[in-house]
């Protein structure tokens, strides 16, 4: 709730030397400002029952946390008791005034029709926790708890705007709110796996054969995937796209469907579909290769025609049939598209397929 400007270092905790000269009456001049103010009554019951409340609720770190938005709200509060006691047509009183009701409303603490300094007295601290962005990104549906939301928004998983925000109690200005979402380099927003994710792909989708057979995939938000078997959209088919987690009204119209909110990679839309419909695109690169080349894309036509074209010019059978080319196809079809990392330098290798296919 403000910064002071100025020349002059500001010191959080001055040090012992400079209290022990204000002690002597001796007068220092290091600048220094205070951001909380412990209670003075340390072992009072309601007061600790309320503040444990508080804590649990907005899942706050410690105590100091309570104690410096008690701290702002009473500087807010002494700031509207000293304007009420000028005149109403004092010039502090009308301009200091209605800069801070329009900053109270900027930041949704107050509404629109309470531009009265009577309504700022009224503040509360749970009005200010609400503002919090650890608060606001948990009842957006970004995460799945509290405690979940603080961990996003450390781990530089929440945007504010185009903004990376990793601080949990920034408060969130009323026209900023719409624009809270994930971070477009987390892999949530789209961006790079983690390095977990990352470690498992690598091996192999993380050794297989980890679930029964047959066995519902748990898809979890992050996971990259591939649209496939729509009816309703068939446009849709053949879209990679991103499990993102639901927002908390989806997530009561979703109830009992089963249906998963996936973001398309390309152009951003979000649409709910059933995991019976996606796969990985590790599992979709293992379907081109066991399939004819006709079926890689049975909902593109344009790729369909292409793929009938081929075939019926005889290219693919000459490559298929060609004795050094055998076993690389063969290969292929055994042990999925990764096959083909090792024959990308081979420039020998590369430039037949390009003699063959016509492309050189």
């Amino acid at each position: 709730f403000g910064s002071s400007h100025g020349s002059k270092r500001r010191l959080r905790n001055p040090p012992k030397c400079i209290a022990a000269q204000e002690a002597m009456g001796k007068k220092s001049y290091v600048n220094y400002g205070k951001s909380f103010r412990k209670p003075k009554r340390p072992f009072e019951k309601e007061r600790l029952d309320s503040e444990m409340k508080i804590i649990g609720e907005y899942g706050l770190k410690n105590k100091r946390e309570v104690w410096r938005v008690n701290f702002a709200l009473a500087k807010i509060r002494t700031a509207a008791r000293t304007l009420l006691t000028l005149d109403e047509k004092s010039e502090q009183r009308m301009f200091q005034g209605d800069a801070l009701l329009r900053r109270m409303i900027r930041l949704g603490l107050l509404l629109e029709s309470e531009k009265k300094l009577d309504y700022v007295l009224g503040l509360t601290t749970a009005k200010i926790m609400e503002r919090r962005l650890q608060t606001k990104v948990f009842k957006l549906g970004l995460a799945k708890s509290i405690h979940h939301a603080r961990t996003l928004i450390r781990q530089r998983h929440i945007r504010v705007g185009k903004q990376i925000c990793d601080i949990p109690s920034f408060l969130v200005r009323l026209d900023s709110e719409k624009h809270i979402d994930f971070a477009l380099t987390s892999p949530f927003g789209g961006g790079r796996p983690g390095r977990v994710r990352r470690k498992k792909a690598a091996s192999g989708g993380g050794g297989g054969g980890g679930a029964m057979m047959g066995a519902p995939r748990a898809w979890a938000p992050g996971d990259m995937v591939i649209i496939r078997g729509l009816k309703a959209k068939p446009e849709l088919n053949g879209k990679k796209a991103m499990v993102v987690p639901p927002t908390a009204e989806e997530r009561e119209t979703l109830k009992g469907t089963g249906r998963l909110i996936v973001r398309l990679i390309d152009s951003g839309e979000q649409f709910a579909v059933k995991p019976d419909n996606l796969k990985t695109t590790a599992e979709e690169a293992d379907d081109i290769m066991g399939s004819n080349l006709e079926d890689v894309s049975m909902y593109n036509p344009a790729i369909q025609s292409e793929a009938a074209k081929l075939r019926e010019s005889g290219k693919l059978d000459d490559l298929a049939n060609d004795p050094e080319l055998k076993p690389i196809f063969e290969d292929i079809k055994k042990n999925g598209m990764g096959a083909l990392e090792k024959y990308w330098n081979d420039d020998k290798l590369m430039a037949k397929i390009s003699k063959v296919m016509g492309t050189r």
